[in-house]
């Protein structure tokens, strides 16, 4: 009788699609969107999650994510304009928008991490969004759980960036990065892909998108003085004259 009903558990989930067999890929449709970086979503099997919720963790603000973020968020606002910055830890600079951010993008300042949260909720369920980048450090696993429900209800893709997490906590999330510096761009640890397999640390290579960003090899530059210029200091010079 026991196996019976197991048997029965087992198949009523089957259908439900809640059991995935591990040698059936075809029963698995994963939705991608392209990253605008080749390597990238070579080795993330077409790019970033169509929707969901993307856990991002940079080791310092500002080392290069938002430029990570750039070319997607381009690409999601053809269909749906309307963007929306939650949290933002300072000043955006117009280079880290994308043209339809500048015309149609919401920056929003909640005053603490509980509104924080009910802010992008709304956002993702109004569906209006094509994306939403929010930075919130404090998440729980309930908390998580809603936003990634609202994300795919609504097909919308939330970037969440938080400056550290513990990596054995483990949240409802479509994807979790860790992210550090590089000397092309960024080296980026995939934690945790949803159905699909974590990938070893790899280096991305920004410096072809955003070259202005990297060294270049200083030329050196041989400035000849006109004939109509006097060099400075002219000390011996009003002493000359005064003689």
């Amino acid at each position: 009788m026991q196996k019976n009903l197991s048997v029965n558990t087992l198949q009523a989930l089957k259908d439900r699609q809640l059991v995935h067999k591990g040698s059936d890929s075809s029963s698995l449709e994963r939705r991608v969107v392209s990253s605008g970086y080749s390597d990238f979503d070579q080795r993330l099997d077409g790019g970033w999650p169509a929707y969901g919720v993307v856990e991002l963790s940079p080791e310092n603000t500002g080392i290069g994510e938002l430029r990570l973020l750039e070319p997607v968020l381009s690409n999601l606002a053809i269909l749906r304009p309307l963007q929306a910055w939650v949290g933002v830890p300072a000043c955006l600079m117009p280079s880290y928008l994308t043209s339809a951010s500048r015309e149609r993008g919401l920056i929003i300042s909640p005053p603490d991490r509980k509104q924080t949260c009910w802010v992008v909720e709304q956002l993702l369920l109004s569906g209006c969004c094509s994306s939403v980048v929010c930075w919130m450090d404090e998440l729980s696993p309930a908390q998580a759980k809603r936003l990634q429900v609202a994300a795919k209800e609504s097909q919308t893709l939330l970037f969440l960036i938080r400056s550290s997490f513990s990596l054995s906590q483990s949240l409802p999330v479509s994807m979790r990065l860790q992210l550090e510096t590089h000397d092309s761009g960024l080296k980026v640890s995939v934690i945790k892909r949803q159905n699909a397999w974590p990938l070893e640390p790899f280096a991305l290579d920004l410096s072809k998108r955003w070259p202005q960003l990297f060294r270049r090899e200083k030329s050196e530059v041989h400035a000849f003085c006109p004939d109509n210029v006097v060099a400075f200091p002219l000390v011996n010079h009003l002493r000359t004259k005064k003689s």
